[in-house]
């Protein structure tokens, strides 16, 4: 536990693809006993209903993030939490698809031996929480829609617990609840980070009118923190796009247009040159509300490679129900 864990990997021979992935570290199983002796009158008179049973739990996941791939090769870093069960089973495992040949690639390893005996790491203090509400330009007591998507940026020296252990769990209140919402795996830590990262979550719909929201945050030595804000929800009926991002870019070859929306929409995606013309349209049906990514091979609507240069795009959502439609313009670079 406490330990600052490199890893190094890659897809095997002949996989000599540039790309994002995703790795995760799990922990070894462990052993549970559940009973359910009355432990008050521990020996009643008929005893055959009372019993104990042990079995083995999968471990949890210590880590999870994004992967930049280079030539097949990847490297990963993260720090084993307080929480983690000892044992030699644990295992790691990285995830990407290849969109340009349509392809799932899995790099695993296995056993990977963990220990719960902590190395005299000392910290800082807790974990730094900054909440928003569907942008990243929220502010405490703005309009949002009454189904919100909740995100906030996380970060610690020590990095994130997310092994979900009880007591430690990444847990959001929303107004007066004694109901938490478990919203740990909703957290992934930035590309190259183990001391960073992000959390998105779907709220489930609201009521219109003000709420506020709590999210409870421990470090991997179990530091917490406590952040909370405060907002309007309202029923817009209009769809907000936020967190435009195309990655890569610059774009070398082919990538994705990423984005939030707030509701669920029809997307369509068209690039333009910087003097208007339009080379490209993409188009995906009934995206969620929430992160969503479009793929984009970095060719016009012919097929045909397109110059090194800046190009715009805009986004269009058209709301499933009412038809209301918002469109957001951003900028994307190619350089080959």
């Amino acid at each position: 536990a406490r330990e600052t864990v490199t890893i190094n990997g890659n897809f095997g021979a002949g996989n000599n693809f540039n790309s994002s992935g995703e790795i995760r570290i799990f922990e070894p199983d462990y052993e549970l006993i559940y009973s359910n002796i009355n432990y008050i009158n521990p020996h009643p008179d008929d005893d055959s209903t009372y019993y104990t049973l042990e079995y083995t739990q999968e471990g949890n996941s210590l880590f999870t993030g994004s992967v930049d791939v280079v030539d097949g090769n990847y490297t990963s870093t993260f720090i084993v939490p307080d929480d983690v069960h000892s044992g030699d089973n644990g295992q790691t495992v990285n995830y990407l698809f290849d969109e340009i040949n349509k392809q799932d690639f899995l790099s695993a390893y296995y056993p990977l031996a963990c220990s719960d005996i902590p190395l005299d790491v000392t910290s800082s203090g807790s974990p730094k929480v900054t909440l928003y509400l569907e942008s990243n330009s929220f502010l405490p007591g703005d309009y949002v829609s009454t189904k919100p998507v909740l995100m906030a940026d996380i970060e610690d020296e020590n990095g994130i617990n997310i092994v979900g252990s009880a007591g430690h769990k990444i847990l959001a209140l929303l107004d007066e609840s004694t109901e938490p919402i478990d919203v740990t795996t909703g957290f992934i830590y930035d590309s190259g980070s183990y001391t960073k990262g992000e959390l998105t979550w779907q709220l489930e719909e609201m009521s219109e009118g003000y709420h506020s929201i709590t999210l409870v945050v421990f470090d991997n030595l179990n530091n917490p923190t406590v952040a909370e804000t405060n907002f309007v929800a309202e029923k817009s009926g209009k769809v907000t796009i936020t967190k435009m991002l195309p990655y890569p870019n610059p774009i070398e070859k082919d990538g994705y247009f990423t984005f939030v929306i707030t509701e669920d929409a029809d997307i369509t995606i068209t690039i333009y040159t910087i003097t208007g013309r339009k080379i490209r349209t993409i188009t995906k049906s009934a995206c969620s509300a929430g992160y969503n990514q479009i793929y984009w091979n970095g060719k016009d609507g012919d097929d045909d490679d397109i110059a090194n240069n800046t190009y715009f795009y805009k986004i269009k959502a058209k709301q499933l129900t009412n038809k209301k439609i918002t469109e957001e313009i951003g900028k994307v670079i190619i350089l080959k």
